[in-house]
């Protein structure tokens, strides 16, 4: 059990820590690239600018983390839980995200360009002036989101839940939205123009 320890600035690639509980751990800058995290709890964790590009996050926890900045480029990330994290200027590009819980997340200005995110819950998710190009939310429950200037282009929203979603201001360039459910007035209006 690793629960609220110190990693500040730790750099520890390709480590395994599967299964392990770091409960308000503090990994602020740490690099945690390439490694394997599967079942683990980060919830309430400080990953402030935190590294874990390429690493296997599967099923992890990072309920009310702190992650602000941090990297989770090309990662393998299904069924994890990042329920209520606090998530401006992640950068998530590339990465497959499926299943997974953003239910209530801060992900203002977040980076998902040509990331899987089939199936996942983003529902009341903070996703203003997000970057979503290409990425795929197929099957998705983002009801109530904002989407305010999010970058959409090319993004897939094959039968996902749209309610109450919001996309003021985001560009939807060959968005796709076939077969989606409760798709807004004004987000039909937009892909029209």
């Amino acid at each position: 059990m690793l629960d609220g320890v110190d990693l500040t600035n730790a750099f520890i690639p390709g480590c395994n820590l599967s299964d392990a509980s770091l409960v308000k751990a503090d990994l602020r800058w740490a690099n945690l690239g390439e490694c394997t995290v599967a079942n683990a709890d980060f919830s309430e964790a400080d990953l402030f600018h935190t590294t874990l590009d390429l690493g296997v996050l599967d099923g992890a926890r990072f309920v009310r983390a702190n992650m602000f900045g941090a990297n989770l480029n090309e990662v393998k990330s299904t069924g994890a839980d990042f329920t209520k994290a606090y998530m401006k200027d992640i950068a998530m590009e590339e990465g497959d995200f499926r299943g997974s819980i953003f239910s209530g997340g801060f992900m203002m200005r977040a980076v998902l360009i040509d990331s899987k995110l089939n199936y996942v819950d983003m529902r009341l998710a903070v996703l203003t002036g997000a970057a979503l190009e290409g990425a795929v939310l197929d099957n998705a429950n983002i009801q109530g989101a904002l989407l305010n200037g999010a970058q959409l282009t090319g993004t897939s929203f094959r039968k996902a839940d749209l309610e109450n979603v919001r996309f003021t201001n985001a560009r939807v360039e060959d968005t796709v939205i076939e077969g989606a459910l409760n798709v807004p007035d004004h987000l039909m209006q937009m892909i029209a123009e």
